[in-house]
């Protein structure tokens, strides 16, 4: 795989650019992951701060039609 190691370098690179812009519980949850494995970090964080329910989306879906 010639790819392999573009991968790799994009998901240190990714782990990094994280740990320098969340704080907080966030930040807690990247330093608790590998510092090569950015986009698991990344999807730790959606899980955490965008979960998918039925009652998140109906705020959104409120949100939206409701904006102010």
């Amino acid at each position: 795989m010639s790819d392999a190691p573009d991968r790799h370098e994009v998901n240190r690179q990714l782990y990094t650019v994280l740990a320098q812009m969340v704080e907080g519980e966030a930040l807690d949850i990247v330093r608790n992951t590998a510092e090569d494995q950015g986009l698991e970090a990344w999807r730790k964080l959606v899980k955490r701060f965008d979960p998918h329910t039925s009652s998140r989306k109906k705020a959104i879906m409120s949100q939206i039609l409701n904006p102010g």
